[in-house]
């Protein structure tokens, strides 16, 4: 089961070093680790997290090479854009969820449509690339020049869509940033970063 430490500061005590390093004993049906001057049970669904205010911890290389650190620290461009999403889908829920859906048929055509495409004929135009070069000239293959002039023709036939779908993308991203919107949301950015960054001149401020 899950544990969760909250508040760690840069200290972390070697008792769990063990726990840390997966240094887990026993067999498949029982297993225990050490912890201090004893042996614990342990299942094999334990997961213990460590989370720490502080925005850049100075840990030992040991405790980075035993634990996976993920920094959650927002940038000021992300949380700019965080906001700028989510005043949107307020404000303007129908342009936002039709830019949300753009981003996704944009991403899902180019991974299956352009991909596909390739795939499908890759495996023809290298065959008949290796057999014209070891026993013809390769400008006598018709095969092959037939089939690179249908592959750039539904190559084209994809790429429209998805160029005409990025057209649309951008012409929604003027939109939000004509209105209001971007300056609020710019706003919000610096106005949070402002007030963390009043916490380092006076520890009340939290």
């Amino acid at each position: 089961y899950p544990v969760l430490f909250k508040d760690v500061d840069e200290y972390i005590d070697p008792i769990i070093l063990d726990i840390l390093s997966k240094n887990i004993q026993g067999g498949l049906t029982h297993q225990y680790v050490k912890l201090g001057d004893k042996y614990i049970d342990i299942d094999k669904i334990f997961r213990m997290y460590l989370t720490c205010r502080l925005s850049n911890p100075i840990l030992s290389t040991l405790h980075f090479s035993y634990s996976k650190v993920i920094n959650y620290t927002v940038t000021l461009k992300g949380l700019e854009e965080q906001l700028l999403s989510s005043l949107v889908k307020i404000e303007r829920r129908e342009l936002e969820e039709m830019r949300e859906t753009l981003i996704q048929e944009i991403f899902e055509n180019q991974q299956q449509q352009v991909l596909g495409l390739f795939l499908k004929n890759n495996t023809k135009i290298l065959h008949l690339l290796v057999f014209y070069f070891e026993f013809r000239n390769i400008l006598d293959n018709t095969e092959l020049i037939e089939t690179l002039e249908n592959t750039k023709i539904k190559l084209n036939e994809v790429i429209q869509p998805l160029n005409l779908g990025e057209r649309t993308r951008q012409d929604i991203e003027k939109l939000r940033d004509t209105y209001t919107y971007r300056l609020a949301a710019i706003r919000g950015a610096v106005l949070y970063f402002s007030l963390v960054q009043m916490s380092i001149i006076n520890s009340m401020v939290r």
